[in-house]
């Protein structure tokens, strides 16, 4: 007498789907004739949306399920919390050929932690990036 063993596999696609991502600003320009009068101003957020379905290879992995607070330790109830970000951004040409751009990010100082990254990304920044063009 033979006996048949069947072994079903259900995959749903990708592993590692993340959640939706957002984002939306408002933007103000003051476009001059002349170089000195040309700037910009802008508010925008970031985010993520809540995710509560889980693949079953994310229930083990520390980047997705690791505990906030215990690091090394899974959550019990694994989902990926929603997450928004507050920013500033503004920049002005103070030259012929060079911008000059600061942005204030995360002013709310929200801790959050993006679809298996592994880390919390860290709270307010300050950033200026000079530009030059020809």
């Amino acid at each position: 007498m033979q006996k048949r063993v069947e072994v079903v596999v259900q995959r749903s696609g990708a592993e590692v789907v993340p959640p939706i991502f957002y984002g939306a600003g408002l933007r103000y320009s003051k476009p001059g004739k002349s170089w000195y009068a040309r700037w910009y101003m802008e508010a925008y957020v970031r985010g993520a949306m809540r995710k509560n379905r889980m693949a079953s290879g994310d229930l083990k992995d520390l980047r997705t399920c690791g505990s906030f607070t215990q690091p090394g330790t899974l959550r019990a109830n694994c989902t990926v919390p929603p997450w928004v970000t507050a920013n500033l951004r503004g920049g002005f040409l103070f030259a012929e050929h060079f911008w000059l751009d600061v942005a204030l990010t995360n002013v709310t100082d929200w801790r959050y932690r993006a679809m298996a990254s592994g880390f919390d990304f860290p709270g307010f920044g300050v950033n200026a990036t000079p530009t030059a063009s020809y």
